[in-house]
């Protein structure tokens, strides 16, 4: 299975049997390197195998990979580069297991590289976090821990769903649902406590578009309903 080059530090790549044509250029960010047999790069003894460092410039630099033929065969992960599950860990977050579902409908629907997760209401330990209407029976600040816990399940359901949470590329759009009557208007408070959520976990990729509207009732009387939309990569 081939390795990801996104956020690898260093490469040893193989030649292909065909070996290079006489010059292979590559782009690289802060300069053009030049990968050719007998070149002064790190050539592994007795070896067709080279070493450099290098950082990816866009979609480019795979195609040129990959149409050379190399095969990467060791790498190096930034050691800066946190995962999704240990950003979860330092803000103290386990995730729990996959809510199923309680009506006829599956948990994420994976279509090309997009995973749509099912709305997710604030389960916790089996049972609902608050019911009601917002901000009759639940504050706006419990709806927006609601709304974080509907994330958190959201991110428990694409887990069980793609193996690891760092194959999610980029949080694409959120949908949040607020049960409340005709006269509330914070429902932007309420969706911020899954947005600011996603964005600590995922930094930037975290971004999304967002819609937070309100309705009369949600199911079970969940005070908050929340569904995502993501972009994912291929398994490495």
């Amino acid at each position: 299975m081939r390795t990801p080059w996104k956020n690898i530090q260093t490469v040893r790549i193989r030649i292909p049997e065909s070996g290079l044509p006489n010059a292979c250029v590559l782009p690289f960010k802060h300069q053009t390197q030049i990968f050719k047999p007998g070149s002064r790069l790190a050539r592994l003894r007795n070896t067709k195998t080279y070493t450099s460092r290098f950082e990816r410039q866009g979609k480019r630099f795979q195609q040129v990979m990959d149409t050379l033929g190399f095969v990467p065969v060791f790498t190096n992960r930034n050691p800066n580069m946190r995962t999704p599950e240990v950003q979860l860990s330092e803000i103290g977050i386990v995730l729990p297991p996959a809510v199923p579902p309680v009506a006829a409908y599956i948990p994420v629907r994976l279509v090309g590289n997009l995973a749509f997760v099912a709305g997710q209401i604030p389960m916790r330990d089996g049972k609902l976090m608050a019911s009601g209407t917002v901000p009759d029976k639940v504050s706006v600040e419990d709806a927006a821990a609601c709304a974080r816990q509907c994330a958190i399940n959201a991110l428990a359901a694409l887990k069980a769903e793609l193996g690891e949470l760092a194959r999610v590329k980029q949080i694409v759009r959120v949908g949040v649902f607020v049960a409340c009557g005709s006269g509330f208007f914070d429902h932007p408070q309420v969706a911020n406590g899954a947005s600011e959520l996603l964005q600590q976990v995922f930094g930037e990729a975290g971004k999304h578009a967002r819609a937070a509207v309100g309705a009369p009732s949600l199911p079970r009387g969940a005070p908050v309903e929340v569904e995502l939309v993501c972009e994912f990569r291929a398994p490495s």
